[in-house]
């Protein structure tokens, strides 16, 4: 920067159209008189959608490697934008920008890619990640300092009414299990066996071989408010996941918290970082049919349980997980990671 009185330039790179990632959605947050932020697409020209991971972040933010100097800060969205972020800064010489990793997820195509991950991700002032576990995973794998690390909890839109949990002009008859990455599908079908519980969820590869008199499939890509009708009419949602090393289901949980939705998860990574069992939604263990039966049973029939843990969910993500929060966060990070001047100190958002 020029002067105490300019703004951090924030450069928020993504790998595919910003909705739910930070984009200039996530700028409105940050006082313009403190930050100025844009959004860089690392997504390839059309016709090139066929080249691999990691290469085809590199080729589209390639295309823009010249503004990497605009910036003082780059928030990079998950593994790959960072990956071709920090290549580009070393290949370009433009590394004056202080790159802030966000949620580098290391699963599949970032395990096998693990060497060129290990020799780019030091060159990053910090790496945030959305879960306690998967961020002391992160640093073993990576081998980098713990001070490199930074926790941040993933964010959802506060709703301004939510719907009431046990409001019947709203509820329907049906649970709603949506999204499909780490999605443990066999333990649910098992647990609908003997059931009343009825459940709505997008068709998929696995509904489409394994038929359930239970699950009601609706298309994929429901426009935005047929999907959000869908959500705040559920008697409550269902998350099933895998056992893994890396937290899933989480943007799903935050916005069924958001609407006061009750939500039974599984208890796998970085779901304790958000809820607290039997308060703000249910945990179940992984692999658990009879458990997860249990759960849906009794929010099924039980609206006073379904209408205080909602209410408790939708107030834990106001006070805890709100966007504007999370921005906030983003702000100290910014100035955190520049070097200590009266410059970032005038600069640093305070919450």
């Amino acid at each position: 920067m020029d002067g105490v009185n300019q703004p951090l330039r924030i450069g928020f790179v993504v790998n595919f159209e910003p909705s739910d990632p930070p984009g200039e959605w996530l700028g409105t947050y940050m006082p313009a008189t403190r930050f100025h932020s844009e959004v860089l697409r690392a997504i390839p020209r059309a016709g090139r959608a066929w080249l691999p991971p990691y290469v085809a972040e590199f080729a589209g933010l390639a295309r823009q490697r010249h503004r990497l100097a605009d910036f003082d800060v780059l928030f990079t969205w998950e593994l790959r934008a960072t990956v071709a972020t920090l290549l580009l800064q070393r290949i370009t010489g433009h590394r004056a920008a202080r790159v802030v990793s966000l949620n580098p997820t290391l699963k599949d195509w970032s395990l096998r890619a693990l060497p060129l991950v290990r020799r780019a991700l030091p060159d990053a002032a910090c790496v945030v990640s959305f879960s306690t576990e998967e961020m002391e995973r992160s640093r073993r794998l990576l081998r980098m300092p713990a001070s490199s690390f930074r926790y941040v909890p993933r964010f959802a839109e506060p709703v301004a009414t939510p719907a009431r949990s046990g409001s019947t002009e709203l509820e329907s008859d049906f649970a709603l299990a949506l999204g499909h990455s780490n999605r443990d599908f066999p333990t649910l079908w098992r647990a609908l066996e003997g059931s009343d519980v009825s459940v709505v969820m997008y068709h998929n590869r696995y509904l489409r071989r394994h038929a359930n008199p239970h699950v009601r499939a609706v298309p994929q890509m429901l426009p935005a408010d047929a999907e959000l009708a869908l959500v705040r009419e559920a008697r409550f949602h269902v998350i099933p996941l895998r056992e893994a090393a890396f937290a899933s289901g989480l943007t799903v949980l935050l916005r069924a918290m958001a609407h006061a939705r009750a939500v039974v998860i599984t208890d796998t990574t970085g779901v304790r970082d958000y809820v607290r069992d039997g308060e703000t939604a249910v945990l179940v263990p992984p692999g658990d049919a009879r458990a997860l039966r249990d759960a849906m049973q009794w929010l099924w029939h039980d609206a006073a349980a379904r209408e205080r843990i909602g209410r408790n969910a939708a107030e834990a993500v106001r006070a805890e997980f709100a966007t504007r929060r999370f921005a906030w966060r983003l702000c100290e990070l910014a100035g955190a990671v520049m070097r200590p001047s009266a410059a970032v100190e005038e600069a640093v958002c305070v919450s």
